[in-house]
């Protein structure tokens, strides 16, 4: 195939073009959908509208461009992901300026519908040009020229993933190495580091991927100015072994380039707020309905058998911290609550109870816990302090899923690992499916999580008891 530099620049610019364009027709569709709803001197101040609109554009494009516009490998969910992160800013920027120019005529019924709907449209926008862009690659346009110093295993990592998909837009030329690799998946050799200025001096080079050793600092130092000085972007692989470092992420402090052991989306503060806002919203629907099923549960429960409505118990929490659990009591009051799991048929559990824990109903009480901070609507399930001082001493990681809130419901829920845990490997695949959610999390992730627990609970599951 040829492969062809083309107009590769203007596809950014034809991207946030679209995005300015798409974000003015759909305002101004919106207007004219809501002109018998809005108050006519909105119209009078259209002009101010449409400039407040698109300054609060420029912001989302600085904080952003870089997550979709010039990355060339992308994944969807990431896509939905920070579509999702701009709607969310430019309302938060736009309905801002609005205070400060004094216009409150949009109503927030219009402000729901035209973020609902952008959101949508630049999601598709994305999408639409996703597959465009992929095309055009697969076409011969839009590549990047690569060479690769060094020819080890971290140097052959990075070719298969330039080399997995054409419409990545890399075409290797090949490696330099100080002699030839026959053991190397890179699929041209093109000579020993001498050469290298010679043939970039006649190709095409746009990145020069180095992947010596951290000890030839000297040949790394002149590399690197050599691209500084003709042009070429200069990337250093780091020399760790391919068993440690698909495990490990990289980092800044400060200055200081640093790596570590686990990903975790939820450090991130914007990410954390998403889910703070979600978790507030489902529980206090819930909180608002909660006469609807507070009060029928509770009579059923007290006529069931003699003490409390609710239980109470002291679970681990994010960071280890404990809190109180609260719960529909759907057991008689013994000494072994704190002690022991209930099993399938359990001489302690009411009738209601058995019917409470079956449908899930015995969990209601904790979105209050949601509500306090406590908890989150998804996430591991808390323990009680017994397991947490059991486990953690017989499974590795267990603690690990303390990083994040606990949850009403689960990666591992949804996933069959729910109720008793009779032997060590059960608990071992729930810290596994707990310790996937807190690395992988995104805000579609909670949504999936929770309409396949609202489907479970009309589908009579076998481990709920």
């Amino acid at each position: 195939m040829e492969y062809k530099k083309g107009y590769g620049y203007l596809i950014n610019s034809l991207i946030v073009g679209g995005e300015l364009i798409l974000l003015n027709l759909l305002f101004c569709l919106s207007l004219a959908l809501f002109n018998d709803y809005l108050d006519p001197e909105i119209f009078e101040s259209i002009r101010i509208l449409l400039l407040a609109l698109n300054v609060a554009y420029i912001p989302t494009l600085f904080l952003y461009y870089q997550k979709f516009h010039e990355q060339r490998i992308i994944f969807s969910h990431r896509l939905i992901q920070n579509a999702f992160k701009i709607t969310i800013a430019h309302f938060l920027i736009f309905s801002t300026l609005l205070i400060l120019l004094k216009i409150t005529d949009l109503s927030r019924f219009f402000l729901l519908f035209f973020y609902s709907t952008y959101f949508v449209i630049l999601t598709s926008w994305w999408f639409f040009m996703w597959l465009c862009l992929k095309k055009y690659r697969r076409s011969g346009y839009n590549f990047k020229n690569i060479i690769i110093i060094g020819s080890g295993e971290n140097a052959d990592q990075l070719y298969a993933q330039l080399v997995s998909a054409d419409t990545y837009g890399y075409r290797v030329l090949g490696y330099f190495d100080d002699t030839r690799n026959k053991y190397s998946k890179i699929n041209r050799y093109l000579g020993s580091l001498e050469h290298i200025v010679m043939y970039t001096q006649n190709h095409h080079v746009d990145e020069l991927y180095c992947a010596l050793s951290g000890a030839r600092s000297q040949e790394i130092r002149s590399l690197m100015n050599y691209c500084e000085n003709h042009l070429i972007r200069f990337y250093f692989i780091p020399s760790i072994s391919s068993s440690i470092s698909r495990n490990m992420k990289l980092e800044m402090l400060g200055n200081t380039l640093v790596m570590t052991n686990r990903r975790e989306p939820l450090n991130d503060y914007f990410a954390r707020i998403i889910k703070r806002l979600l978790d507030l919203a489902i529980s206090s629907i819930m909180i608002l309905l909660s006469p609807l099923w507070f009060l029928p549960i509770a009579i059923a429960v007290k006529i069931s058998s003699p003490g409390p409505v609710l239980f109470k118990q002291l679970r681990t929490g994010k960071s280890g911290k404990d809190f109180w659990c609260y719960k529909f009591r759907s057991m008689r009051v013994n000494a072994n609550s704190d002690i022991l799991q209930a099993t399938k048929n359990d001489p302690r559990k009411t009738k209601v109870g058995d019917f409470l824990r079956k449908t899930n109903l015995d969990e209601l009480p904790q979105f209050f816990n949601v509500f306090m901070g406590d908890m989150s609507v998804v996430g591991p399930r808390p323990h009680m302090l017994k397991h947490t001082e059991d486990y953690s001493q017989q499974i590795d990681k267990y603690m690990v899923r303390h990083y994040v809130k606990p949850g009403l419901t689960g990666w591992a829920q949804i996933n069959g690992f729910r109720g008793e845990t009779k032997e060590e490997w059960q608990m071992q695949k729930r810290v596994e499916y707990d310790i996937w959610y807190l690395e992988n999390w995104t805000f579609w992730l909670d949504v999936k999580i929770i309409a396949q627990t609202g489907y479970k609970m009309f589908k009579h599951d076998q481990n709920a008891f």
